[in-house]
């Protein structure tokens, strides 16, 4: 019975932090981060403020991923 409540809080706490890492992480810190940023993003750039989707990736030396619909700005 232990072994179970045990077993039990752990699949709980695993769960909130999937939870908050999924709606708490800022899309926006993520593209900072690592480059890659979410169709749709809007981006103050050197070229000015541009909205992320595939002609603007393609456009600024950007690789699309477009399984993801992300770019990945090098």
């Amino acid at each position: 019975m232990n072994r179970f409540i045990f077993v039990t809080f752990i699949i709980l706490i695993i769960l909130v932090l999937l939870y908050a890492i999924k709606y708490f992480i800022n899309d926006d810190d993520f593209c900072l981060d690592t480059g890659y940023c979410k169709e749709g993003m809007s981006l103050n750039t050197e070229y000015g403020q541009i909205v992320v989707n595939q002609e603007s990736c393609i456009k600024h030396n950007g690789e699309w991923i477009l399984n993801k619909k992300y770019c990945k700005f090098k």
